[in-house]
């Protein structure tokens, strides 16, 4: 496909940083200014939420079945796009398969990577950008919650663990940028969108 049709951004960042809420808001700004966007959603939420979970069928198995779903996804979305007349797509993705690293350490996940014929550069170098999103319960601690997630199980210590094993996963990526807490969720989103504009 033509790469300049297509923009590929990434959220991660521990649970309850606002990846997921902060969809709509992102859709709704660049839709504005002539995008059209393409919204791939978290794959483990999908697992967890239909009844696969790590517990069942193990975690290093469940990393797989995560990742399976995300590569295929992306290859699904990029294909529709080059269909699309549209010179101005872009594609978000609530986590990608670098997230399985919150789990698995790096020679884990090149095995992982390899049964899907792809490696971490091919995978990490995919994406025009990458907006890490701090979890909330790094800097307020009194915010971190898991009512707006069924499938979160993290605790809030658990959360910032797993929030630096991403940041240290994505720092090869020569453009991340890292949106810290705000107690105001409208002030994260607006940081946010103006970094993805710069991106973009």
């Amino acid at each position: 496909m033509n790469d300049k049709k297509c923009k590929k951004i990434v959220l991660t960042g521990g649970a309850c940083g606002g990846k997921t809420e902060s969809l709509p808001f992102i859709k709704e700004h660049f839709t504005k200014l002539g995008y059209d966007v393409y919204i791939v959603n978290e794959m483990a939420t999908i697992l967890i939420l239909g009844g696969i979970t790590a517990r069942k069928v193990g975690g290093k198995n469940f990393q797989e079945l995560v990742v399976g779903m995300q590569i295929e996804m992306q290859r699904t979305f990029e294909n529709a796009i080059s269909l699309s007349e549209n010179n101005k797509n872009l594609i978000i993705f609530d986590r990608c398969p670098i997230d399985a690293m919150m789990f698995i350490n790096r020679e884990e996940f090149d095995e992982i990577a390899n049964k899907f014929e792809t490696t971490y550069e091919n995978i990490i170098n995919s994406y025009d950008g990458i907006i890490h999103m701090e979890a909330v319960a790094k800097t307020f601690s009194e915010l971190y919650t898991s009512q707006n997630n069924k499938a979160r199980r993290d605790e809030g210590e658990h959360t910032v663990e797993t929030d630096n094993k991403l940041l240290e996963a994505y720092r090869e990526h020569p453009n991340r940028v890292i949106i810290g807490s705000y107690k105001d969720f409208n002030e994260k989103i607006k940081k946010m969108i103006e970094e993805m504009e710069e991106i973009l």
